[in-house]
């Protein structure tokens, strides 16, 4: 939340995200072994945007909808990386 990928860089051992801080306007980048692509059916981290994708043929995944307050959601949303 707050944050928006715009591109990554895959070596041998590590993958370097880029990630806009949407609040600061600050490019962050993290550098990582594991990433999970939550973008939906636009696969964005997975895929570059004139990559040709293979065809989904079954995709699950569970989402938790859980209520907070607001000033939790607002302390946590405002949080960088």
């Amino acid at each position: 939340m707050g944050h928006k990928y715009l591109s990554k860089k895959v070596s041998k051992d590590l993958v370097t995200l880029s990630i806009l801080n949407t609040f600061s306007s600050t490019i962050i980048e993290v550098k990582t072994k594991l990433v999970i692509d939550a973008t939906g059916p636009l696969r964005k981290v997975m895929y570059d945007d004139k990559e040709e994708q293979p065809q989904m043929v079954l995709g699950s995944g569970t989402e938790y909808v859980i209520k907070v307050e607001q000033e939790v959601f607002d302390m946590q949303c405002k949080q960088q990386i």
